[in-house]
């Protein structure tokens, strides 16, 4: 189970001069975030609504807005153009919602994730000129679409981007592009979700169109409603949890809690889940799965339409019909797990693992890279073949720049595209063993054995008598943790076993109890039932961990949640 340990540079006196007074791990932990002094500490630590941005320093956001009025005044069709993950399907949600608010003539679309793939297409296309479409607003989606913009202005559609992807060197020719991460754009945070630039337009739309009416058409206060949603998209699509990001899972996860949408309430009871202990957690592993297992198993439109639901009883039928989804999406990567594992107990291992099942759907491949590469130390290429094309996912829980990987094969795709840890890519079914043997290649010339690792960042090594209520009181200040602020790491060296029993069903997890210098702490170690066997009475540890509170008979004391330990 061992990993690589990487203990963060320690922060320097001048830095630590700034916060006097302060606990020298709250320092070191902001540090490590790049908090460069104490103002911005305090704005980390006390996120403000009022200190969004304002909308339109966005480019193109002036543009998409008059185009929308134009199409509200002139009572044109409206499509909001999604994808099929819970960023897309939220980001739909919150358009849709605020111009049918508007009583704009306003529909949806969400491409079939096998059939159509990802973004705009002709065909779809030509399905919304026959329905007189005049205007797309694509959400989450859109901005390497130019040859399809191009095609719908052709068809005499226009076509408003909204998007948070990397930008293509020449841009859609679209009424306006939307986007944080355009070269010319002067917005000063880059990194919002695919929901944080849609909510930006119903911002912008609404300010305007108040301003235009010179009276609260719809209030700012009653856009805040919105914000659960769109933290379900910022915290599921694993963009940094800072700057404005912070802020909307802040308050998003706030408004969770008291969330007035009837599907999500509807979810909330189906899955048993507490909305009143919303955190990214029960996002990240217990909702969103939940609502991406439509677009994976069958289609993204029922987790939509549940989302825009407003009678209880057709909530919750759609409620339990994503739970089932879910389900079976559980039991279908669970199958194919123990089939890999079995496979590669007898078989070598490359060091880029690429898997391919003529069973598998372009729904679970990603699910199924991410396990694997986790479990094996490897950059792994997982791909299904539909109609003639292979599509793939890649995930790397090692030290490959995943998307600068597949540029180096960019010839041989169709399109591929992702960021330095996951990403997607397709190819014609007649290019694949040339594929094959480049990647299988370039895995034994790129990377060494000793590379094959997965890295723990650590904030510090701290001792047993620093842990206290106060330190886990003060760690708690850095919620809501997610990427780019995770939750904290920290090591110990030389802790003794005092105790060591296997626990849980099938005796799957080791409870330990572990001293050093006369503190002692109860730990617990998951999914690794044998070290209840192997961990004795004075064994020495060396121990990677993260600091919990466990609640037991109304008593509430600290526990270690061990990830490694040597």
């Amino acid at each position: 189970m061992e990993k690589g340990w990487n203990i963060q540079n320690l922060a320097d006196d001048k830095y630590k001069e700034q916060f006097k007074g302060w606990d020298d791990i709250v320092v070191q932990m902001l540090f490590n975030r790049g908090i460069k002094n104490k103002k911005e500490a305090e704005k980390f630590f006390d996120p403000k609504y009022d200190e969004m941005y304002d909308p339109f320093l966005l480019k193109d956001m002036d543009k998409a807005v008059k185009r929308t009025i134009e199409a509200l005044n002139k009572n044109e069709n409206i499509v909001i153009f999604g994808d099929y993950d819970v960023d897309g399907i939220t980001s739909t949600a919150v358009v849709y919602n605020i111009l049918e608010k508007l009583k704009a003539k306003v529909s949806f679309y969400i491409p079939h994730r096998m059939q159509e793939g990802y973004g705009l297409n002709k065909k779809a296309i030509d399905f919304l000129k026959n329905k007189k479409t005049d205007l797309i607003i694509t959400v989450d989606n859109g901005v390497s679409n130019k040859e399809e913009v191009a095609y719908a202005k052709k068809k005499g559609i226009d076509t408003v981007i909204t998007d948070h992807h990397e930008v293509p060197n020449v841009l859609p020719n679209a009424v306006a592009v939307v986007n944080p991460k355009r070269k010319d754009s002067k917005y000063p945070f880059r990194d919002l979700a695919g929901v944080g630039v849609a909510f930006k337009l119903v911002c912008a739309l609404v300010a305007e169109i108040n301003k235009k009416k010179k009276k609260e058409v719809i209030s700012p206060g009653y856009l805040k409603w919105y914000l659960d949603l769109v933290a379900l998209g910022t915290i599921s699509d694993i963009v940094p949890l800072i700057d404005e990001n912070r802020i909307i899972a802040h308050f998003g996860l706030v408004v969770l809690t008291k969330t007035r949408n009837v599907g999500l309430k509807a979810l909330e009871k189906v899955a048993g889940i507490d909305f009143k202990n919303s955190d990214p957690y029960m996002v990240g592993f217990q909702i969103a799965p939940r609502l991406n297992a439509a677009g994976r198993m069958a289609h993204a439109a029922t987790a939509l339409e549940l989302l825009l639901a407003t009678d209880e009883g057709e909530a919750g039928v759609l409620a339990m019909k994503l739970d089932k989804l879910n389900h079976e999406r559980q039991d279908t990567i669970l199958h194919n797990m123990d089939i890999l594992r079995k496979r590669y107990s007898t078989e070598k291992i490359e060091n880029i693992m690429l898997l391919k099942d003529e069973k598998w759907t372009s729904g679970i491949i990603g699910l199924i890279a991410g396990r694997i590469s986790e479990e094996f130390s490897r950059p792994v290429f997982c791909m299904a073949e539909e109609a003639g094309v292979i599509k793939g996912s890649v995930r790397s829980s090692v030290d490959l720049n995943v998307v600068e990987t597949l540029r180096i094969f960019e010839k041989i795709f169709i399109n591929y595209g992702g960021h330095r840890g996951a990403g997607g890519f397709s190819l014609k079914s007649e290019n694949y063993e040339l594929f094959e043997m480049q990647v299988l290649q370039y895995g034994r010339n790129k990377l060494k054995e000793e590379e094959l690792v997965s890295v723990l960042d650590i904030e510090k090594e701290i001792e047993f008598k620093e842990i206290t209520q106060q330190l886990f009181k003060e760690i708690k200040k850095f919620e809501p943790f997610g990427h780019g602020n995770n939750e904290p790491l920290f090591v110990t060296y030389g802790v003794k076993v005092k105790e060591a029993k296997k626990v849980g069903k099938d005796a799957t997890h080791t409870k330990l109890k572990l001293t050093k210098d006369g503190k002692e702490f109860s730990a617990i170690l998951f999914n690794h039932g044998e070290m209840g066997d192997q961990l004795y009475y004075g064994k020495d540890l060396d121990i990677v961990y993260k600091i919990s509170e466990n609640e037991w008979n109304g008593r509430k004391s600290l526990e270690l949640k061990i990830e490694d330990l040597k």
